[in-house]
């Protein structure tokens, strides 16, 4: 692992080199210089792609499935919509197992088989919860109650049912922000420990998807990246990257939970989006394990744990609380 990690650092430094920028011992260079690297880097990127893709645009082919880690390039999933304008399905877990899963099937010739629904098909959550309903006399309450708090500028993180499958959380354990909040980015990538200009995505229904953003596929799975509609980029520029697009997520009725919430959020507010970014530090698994939730909620900045219905707040004396 090490030699590898040397090999690439060996090879980014020759190359910026070469390019004459200025670096200093971690390879850091100046923001704009960082933006133009990865720009360029990412049109090369798409570029290979449409020169070895041709097939994409053959008509006999009505739908398109991504598989791969490649797939999980954002930018380029909502490029290849653009350009085709058909229906494109990106697996919530893209890696490379995907190519040999799809030469079985197409080896054994299955064309029966059950379509894939939805990314909730993880493993529950460890631990026990009894001590900590104890320790912070812990109450059941409603999803209108816990979308009040997020109106009020709280952050709440979740632990409901099953763990997503694949690398992005989508709402069953996740941390969960009001987007019109200021600052609120900022606050979510202290608690993460992540770098400052690290993005946050959107969550929002299916039915107002076409609403705030340019049109692209259902992105179920955090898939595309559209532009922000320019009326709504100043009040929701805390989930806007610096060129005007979104990594939005939609849900829909099938997602349960989630969707009720953002479906109440947008009632109190007149907005219906809020921040979803996944529930773990970096460097770090999305937490699954009660203890480990529990450690990161009374280390940070969280101010509820919601787990499968029940708050869990750092109660503050003189203070109003939630838990009555």
């Amino acid at each position: 692992m090490s030699f590898g990690k040397e090999k690439i650092k060996e090879t980014l430094k020759s190359l910026l080199e070469e390019l004459k920028v200025t670096f200093d011992h971690n390879l850091k260079v100046d923001k704009q210089s960082a933006r133009n690297i990865l720009q360029t880097s990412q049109k090369v990127f798409e570029d290979l792609f449409f020169e070895n893709a041709n097939e994409i645009y053959n008509n006999e082919f009505k739908r398109i499935l991504l598989v791969g880690g490649c797939s999980l390039n954002i930018k380029l999933n909502s490029e290849i919509y653009k350009r085709t304008q058909k229906d494109v399905f990106v697996s919530p877990v893209s890696g490379d197992c995907g190519i040999s899963i799809g030469a079985s099937i197409s080896d054994v010739d299955l064309n029966k088989f059950e379509p894939f629904k939805n990314a909730f098909i993880g493993l529950k959550y460890t631990d026990d919860i009894t001590h900590y309903i104890e320790k912070y006399n812990s109450k059941q309450v409603t999803i209108k109650e816990i979308a009040k708090e997020l109106a009020n500028g709280k952050i709440i993180a979740t632990i409901v049912d099953r763990i997503e499958a694949g690398a992005r959380s989508l709402g069953n354990r996740s941390l969960l922000a009001n987007p019109l909040q200021k600052g609120i980015k900022d606050k979510l990538n202290r608690i993460k420990e992540r770098e400052f200009f690290r993005p946050v995505a959107p969550i929002i229904t299916d039915k107002m998807q076409n609403v705030y953003f340019e049109k692209v596929p259902f992105s179920r799975y955090m898939s595309f990246s559209p532009k922000i509609k320019s009326e709504y980029k100043t009040s929701l520029s805390e989930i806007v990257h610096y060129d005007g697009t979104c990594r939005i997520q939609t849900a829909t009725k099938e997602d349960g939970f989630i969707y009720e919430l953002i479906n109440n959020f947008g009632k109190i507010t007149g907005t219906e989006i809020l921040i979803n970014t996944s529930f773990n530090v970096k460097g770090k698994p999305i937490i699954n394990n009660v203890s480990d939730a529990f450690k990161l909620f009374e280390t940070s900045d969280i101010d509820f744990l919601y787990i499968n219905g029940r708050i869990f707040e750092k109660l503050k004396s003189n203070s109003k609380s939630l838990i009555q």
